[in-house]
């Protein structure tokens, strides 16, 4: 059986949860160079299965990263400092430096060593910042479950309608 109006529901719904994803990531202040928000995708399979796809980053801003659960590498940090126009520091005065490798990644070594021993987004109170929670639980409720069960079952009375007309009977 096609569930074509199921599908039109689901493509509904994964553009609403992809916008809002991309939304929460600019309003939460994590876009950086615009990868995370790039990788944010959806895609209707079957007709009746939706998925979102998001890198790895997506759901690290999401949960956040725990006090040592994890040691991003410096050469991530450094590029996350050059995408949010970050300028190092030096470690002795605290004030600001040339923006050289060698500063950038003595800079990424302290970020690094913060985020190992307090976790990421001090302004969420080291925890994620819920995203992807957000944007599925906020945004669809019992909406899209309410949406398609009303569509499947009109779907199939209809092909249930068509089956019993074909063998000759009438509907009253």
């Amino acid at each position: 059986m096609d569930f074509k109006g199921v599908s039109k529901i689901l493509e509904k719904y994964g553009e609403q949860i992809t916008s809002s994803i991309r939304q929460k990531l600019i309003d939460d202040n994590t876009y950086a160079s615009g990868d995370s928000y790039n990788s944010v995708s959806h895609k209707v399979v079957n007709g009746d299965e939706l998925q979102i796809f998001y890198s790895g980053v997506v759901d690290v801003i999401d949960k956040g990263l725990a006090p040592e659960q994890t040691y991003p590498s410096l050469t991530s940090i450094v590029k996350w400092m050059e995408d949010k126009n970050i300028q190092p520091r030096s470690l002795k005065t605290g004030r600001f430096v040339k923006k050289t490798m060698t500063n950038m990644r003595r800079t990424a070594f302290a970020l690094r060593w913060a985020i190992v021993n307090r976790g990421t987004i001090e302004r969420k109170k080291y925890n994620g910042t819920g995203v992807i929670d957000f944007a599925i639980n906020d945004l669809l409720g019992d909406n899209m479950l309410e949406e398609v069960s009303v569509e499947t079952y009109n779907e199939i009375d209809n092909q249930i309608t068509r089956t019993f007309t074909s063998y000759g009977f009438t509907i009253e």
